[in-house]
């Protein structure tokens, strides 16, 4: 698609021939850098920090939990700001946070507590609420979800049945339902655009694995369960499954297959399944991964989607069983399959730990721990996935300072043509274990404006070829070298910086097509995707 896309350029030779290079045959390129604030410390001197979670929402304002002494503290960061004092949200004996941020700014955090789920809020511009208990004694294994208008879904594992329970956006917490069978563990869920609901387990069935789901909407009940996988035989581990769904409705799964488990792990890879919307059974699975060994629960799995269903995905492999590898892939919108995965670190002995954020323009931020020779880092870096360029990643830039710094999380968040960013990471200081906390925020190219789209007819007696030609006024970046041309969503050609029409032929008469438009630089810098749609 992208050579055919290079082929259609207009002839201005200097910069068609830099943007054929740049477009075609780069696999990882300089772009506009994050600009990453000095770390600074959240956590109390001189006791012990773990399980650092970070959120941020579309204006830059950015939150943060932890555990330190078996308490949930808090810290918030108004974007220009300071971080606030700290806030305790638990009592002790308190682990697993959790934390999610709505469109509106609000913030919902849920953790374990005396083994039982805890909630709190903070709404925008005001203070924490009291907490709320959501389950009975015996939790585990939470998990929290909280789409843009705010409506909330808490999974949870207790007496080896899967759990979960509602808020919607203003309300309450409603009544928990139980989603499995016995021996089910490992929950994941995810919130669709339009309300869909999955929530997705690992069971045991018949003494074989099973990848399990059941799919509920915002406000309604939960449907029967699906199994997505049903192992014949013990042999063959399939497990730690995570889920996300689209806009539309439309699910995906990852999970790790294995030939045994714990250390004597063999044949380790990610496989797949699609749920369309309104589907009744999911997808025959596939494998997306080279195999590898590594015990699957050293290993993670995060993805998700953008605002038009392209979907990426990121895990750890490891195929010597001592260093360890980032890797990274993506699915376009529309599509049921997952192209060829790239690496983001290469066997490195200490990159087993990595998050993934997404934001709203198509923008993926990753961050993971990295040993540079010297000091172990952590590192970060972004890729534009609803984009031109198939899994293109920036440079990645190093926000920690010092030497012993792991675990990191990261969020991001966009607005206007302004990306923010915050992450959090755990820092050994020689004596404990500190939380450590950046923001960052980028400027996007600026874009074209003002499109426009005329549709004509050319009738060539024998058929008549239906047309639309897109127009647009020029950005107002000196360095803009072309401009990429979407059609819902999808990338279908480009042109040079001094054409600024593309004509798309052969179109249906009174075809329903949304249009972007976004500007280029030689780096491969895009702007955001401008659109106009027809009729």
């Amino acid at each position: 698609m992208f050579f055919n896309a290079c082929r259609e350029m207009e002839v201005n030779v200097k910069k068609l021939l830099t943007l054929f290079f740049v477009l075609c045959f780069s696999i990882q390129l300089i772009s506009a850098d994050m600009v990453w604030t000095s770390p600074t410390t959240l956590s109390t001197a001189n006791t012990d920090a773990s399980e650092g979670r970070i959120v941020i929402d579309s204006g830059g304002n950015a939150t943060s939990v932890w555990v330190e002494g078996g308490f949930v503290k808090a810290s918030s960061l108004p974007f220009g700001g300071n971080w606030s004092s700290l806030s305790t949200l638990s009592g002790s004996g308190s682990s697993l946070p959790r934390l999610k941020v709505d469109g509106s700014g609000n913030v919902t955090a849920i953790w374990l507590e005396g083994g039982v789920v805890k909630s709190a809020t903070l709404p925008f511009g005001g203070s924490w609420s009291a907490a709320t208990a959501l389950s009975d004694t015996g939790a585990t294994a939470t998990k929290l979800v909280v789409d843009t208008t705010g409506n909330a879904v808490a999974a949870w594992v207790r007496g080896g049945f899967v759990e979960a329970i509602q808020k919607p956006f203003g309300g309450s917490w409603g009544t928990v339902s139980m989603l499995s069978g016995a021996d089910s563990d490992n929950p994941d869920v995810a919130i669709g655009g339009d309300g869909t609901i999955v929530a997705m387990w690992h069971s045991i069935v018949t003494s074989a694995d099973a990848i399990q789901s059941s799919t509920g909407s915002v406000g309604g009940s939960w449907g029967a369960t699906k199994n997505v996988f049903q192992g014949l035989t013990a042999a063959l581990n399939h497990n730690l499954p995570k889920v996300a769904v689209d806009n539309d409705g439309n699910a995906s799964t990852l999970w790790f297959r294995s030939n045994g488990s714990g250390p004597s792990a063999r044949n380790v890879s990610v496989f797949a399944a699609e749920l369309p919307k309104n589907a009744t059974a999911w997808s025959q699975p596939a494998q997306i991964s080279v195999t590898g060994v590594r015990d699957p629960t050293t290993l993670e799995i995060r993805m998700g989607f953008d605002e038009n269903g392209n979907a990426i995905a990121l895990w750890l492999s490891s195929y010597d069983g001592r260093t360890f590898n980032v890797e990274t892939t993506i699915k376009h919108a529309g599509q049921s399959t997952w192209i060829q995965p790239v690496r983001l670190a290469i066997e490195n002995i200490y990159a087993f730990d990595a998050d993934l954020a997404i934001n709203s323009f198509g923008n993926a931020l990753a961050g993971y721990m990295y040993f540079d020779g010297s000091a172990l880092t952590i590192q970060s870096l972004e890729t534009n996935f609803s984009g031109f360029l198939e899994n293109s990643w920036s440079i990645p830039l190093t926000p920690s300072q010092g030497t012993n710094n792991a675990f990191p999380r990261v969020a991001t968040s966009f607005i206007g043509d302004t990306i923010n960013a915050a992450a959090v990471w755990i820092q050994f200081d020689g004596t404990n274990t500190t939380l450590q906390a950046v923001s960052g925020t980028r400027t996007l190219l600026a874009p074209p404006s003002n499109l426009a789209v005329m549709q004509s007819t050319n009738d060539f007696g024998v058929f008549q070829d239906h047309t639309n030609t897109i127009t647009w006024d020029a950005s107002t970046d000196p360095n803009v070298v072309a401009y990429n041309i979407y059609r819902n969503g999808v990338p279908i050609g480009g042109v040079a910086s001094d054409t600024l029409e593309f004509v798309d032929n052969n179109r249906g008469v009174g075809e329903a097509v949304t249009y972007g438009v976004s500007s280029i630089t030689v780096e491969a810098e895009q702007s955001r995707i401008v659109t106009v749609s027809v009729p």
